[in-house]
């Protein structure tokens, strides 16, 4: 069982106003960050992965092993944080975390959030007396 952690684009009222993103270990971002960063368009990240990667050649080769240990550490790291980081370029782009879902998998995850998922209006007024009263 996975966790999913539901965002929302507010301005979209169809169904990609939606990402979930797994909260697990991304497998593809262990082993080739560059790729996984293209993937993803995080375009501020990639630029980051291939300056780490020429600065770790560089320094590779005087030091190969404590470089190559670094590079897995790193990319380790990577994977283990590659949905949260993807979760806060989203959150930059106006995107809002609405809930969280245990799931087996990603349709299991879509059911039931959408078997239970009540959207909220989007703004509620009502007139008394020459006021307006926004919820």
């Amino acid at each position: 069982m996975s966790i999913f952690v539901v965002h929302q684009n507010l301005s979209r009222s169809d169904d990609r106003g939606f990402v979930f993103l797994p909260d697990r270990f991304n497998w593809l971002a262990f082993f080739l960050p560059p790729i996984w960063a293209l993937s993803r368009r995080l375009w501020l990240v990639f630029v980051l992965i291939v300056a780490a990667i020429i600065i770790l050649n560089f320094f590779a080769m005087v030091f190969f092993l404590p470089m190559v240990w670094i590079y897995l550490l790193g990319s380790w790291w990577l994977a283990m944080a590659a949905n949260s980081i993807e979760g806060l370029f989203l959150a930059r782009q106006g995107w809002q975390v609405i809930s969280f879902v245990e799931a087996s998998d990603l349709v299991a995850a879509e059911e039931q959030f959408f078997g239970t998922y009540q959207p909220r209006p989007a703004n509620l007024s009502t007139k008394t007396n020459s006021q307006t009263v926004t919820y």
